[in-house]
This record gives C-alpha cells, structure tokens and sequence, in this order.
C-alpha cells in the first residue's frame, strides 16, 4: 500500500496534478498557485505534495477572491 494512504484507505496527499485537475486549472496556473505564501505545499525535493485537509482549508479560503495569477 502507497505511504500516502491512511489505514482507512483516505489519502493524505495529493500531487500537484491530482491539485490542479481537482481545481479544474491548468498546470502552470496551479504551480502559480502555489507560488502564494499560504500554499499548502511541502516540496520534497523536487517532488510536491499537498496534505488533502490543508488542501481543502486553502480552497475554501480562496474562495470568493479574485485571483489574477498573470494569464492573459
């Protein structure tokens, strides 16, 4: 069993691409994301991943603001 996995089966983390396709954004609009000061992110050397409450917690606080992370 993957180390991500609590016993019950819940996944702890997520991937960055797990992230992005739960947010419906593309990757570099999500790594850009990422880049704000509350990101949930834990980078592990080149790896990153996303603890799924602290996920969620930050969705819910970005909710509501406008977000304009450079795009067109």
């Amino acid at each position: 069993m993957s180390k991500n996995f609590t016993d019950e089966g819940r996944k702890l983390t997520i991937s960055a691409t797990e992230g992005a396709r739960a947010m419906g954004v593309s990757m570099p609009t999500f790594y850009a994301l990422l880049q704000r000061k509350d990101s949930p992110a834990i980078r592990v050397g080149r790896k990153i991943v996303i603890p799924v409450d602290r996920f969620e917690e930050w969705l819910n606080s970005l909710a509501g603001e406008h977000l304009d992370i450079g795009g067109r």
